[in-house]
């Protein structure tokens, strides 16, 4: 059994869930005091994307976890706007801490802050503080229940208030690149590329709190199987880059957005499409298909060009399939700046799956996220050699021909 955090849309339906991460647990026999979350309820193992409303991007927190300020700050880079925190405070502790504890999870993150409470005698030896509160970025506290029964208070949500706070001290814009990050178990450490940096967030059902990690910033992390080989991002991508432009003048380019795919390392094209093989693979098979005129989003293809761009896509996924000998597939667009789209020219990422491949499925839209943000601070995937590119695209050319002879037999 979890504590769990629900958001319901106005029609009625589960539109998030948040599983309580950190559990309150003490135990002290010589004061006869025992509060054991545990006993009767799991942690939860992540941190959960905000909700889009129309007050705001919500993010969702339970009472104790207000004292772990690392995920208020991860909901703050995932851009939510308000932190919500249900909660049933102890009457000592809340006396203590609650107002100072929510005004600073609203300042450090500049997002408003509610947080609904528990009140009253609950029995001898258990009294809720209540006291639930709105608090503006700027610490202001815009509402408080008290602690005198049932009541409920209205206060007012500003989006326009929230981003003059941020526009005028921009915190998130001025947090340091690198992002403190331990691993205090040796076998989970090993399986990772550790990558510290502020980056876009997901959700990640990852790992158990035994492993000693820090679930707010598992998105730094590269979760893979194998380690990725060490490179020099410098010398290889002026490599990569010098050979392609060498081979400009002996061979035809195909246009792909601000960047130019050579012919050699096309393995198939239509009127319309083209498909070919990755400078930066996230796993291998990594490929990508793209209409061969420049359309910078989805939208900007006409119906024919559609049509044929998603019918290559089912081909080259059954192509990549075969030769990978799978029978799953990650395929995606990212369509737009905000989904990660780096080349402004549409184009579908096609990566044939294996089993485990990853230590959570879904960490492989995180590497496709930074797999091509290269920097010398932090290095990410080496490109490939062009030598190896066209031998890739050959050999693929190859296996398509004898797919479609196979097809066409079986026809």
């Amino acid at each position: 059994m979890f504590n769990t955090h629900i958001i319901i849309d106005n029609k009625g339906d589960i539109v998030q869930t948040y599983r309580k991460l950190h559990l309150f647990d003490v135990e002290i026999p010589e004061k006869n005091v025992r509060l054991k979350e545990s006993d009767f309820t799991s942690p939860g193992s992540h941190v959960v994307t905000p909700v889009d409303t129309p007050v705001g991007r919500i993010g969702l927190e339970i009472c104790y976890d207000m004292r772990f300020p690392e995920l208020s700050t991860t909901l703050g880079s995932m851009r939510a706007d308000i932190l919500t925190f249900p909660s049933a405070f102890t009457y000592v502790t809340g006396m203590a801490h609650w107002h100072l504890l929510l005004r600073a999870r609203a300042i450090e993150n500049q997002c408003y802050v509610l947080a609904a409470a528990q009140t009253g005698q609950h029995n001898a030896k258990r009294r809720s503080y209540g006291h639930a509160l709105c608090v503006d970025p700027w610490g202001e506290v815009l509402a408080d229940c008290e602690e005198e029964g049932p009541c409920y208070k209205i206060a007012e949500i500003s989006l326009e208030k929230l981003a003059d706070v941020r526009r005028n001290m921009p915190v998130f814009q001025h947090r340091s690149d690198t992002v403190v990050f331990f691993i205090s178990d040796k076998k989970f450490k090993d399986m990772c590329e550790v990558n510290p940096h502020w980056a876009s967030v997901v959700d990640y059902d990852l790992v158990t709190p035994n492993l000693g990690t820090d679930v707010y910033s598992l998105y730094t992390l590269s979760l893979r199987n194998k380690l990725l080989a060490e490179h020099s991002v410098t010398a290889v991508t002026s490599t990569t880059t010098n050979q392609i432009h060498d081979v400009e003048n002996s061979e035809s380019m195909y246009v792909f957005g601000q960047a130019k795919v050579p012919e050699s390392c096309v393995f198939y094209k239509t009127n319309l499409t083209y498909a070919f093989v990755n400078l930066r693979c996230v796993i291998p098979g990594h490929v990508l298909v793209a209409p061969i005129r420049l359309a910078e989003r989805n939208r900007d293809l006409n119906d024919e060009e559609a049509a044929d761009f998603f019918k290559t896509v089912r081909l080259v996924q059954r192509l990549m399939e075969k030769v990978h000998n799978v029978n799953s597939s990650t395929v995606t667009i990212q369509d737009g700046p905000e989904a990660g789209q780096t080349i402004k020219h549409v184009h579908c990422h096609i990566l044939p799956r294996k089993k485990d491949d990853f230590i959570d499925n879904d960490l492989i839209y995180l590497e496709l996220a930074k797999h091509d943000k290269v920097s010398p601070t932090t290095p990410r995937k080496p490109a490939r050699s062009l030598q190896e590119m066209r031998e890739e695209a050959a050999m693929l050319r190859k296996e398509l021909e004898i797919m479609t002879q196979d097809s066409e037999k079986q026809n």
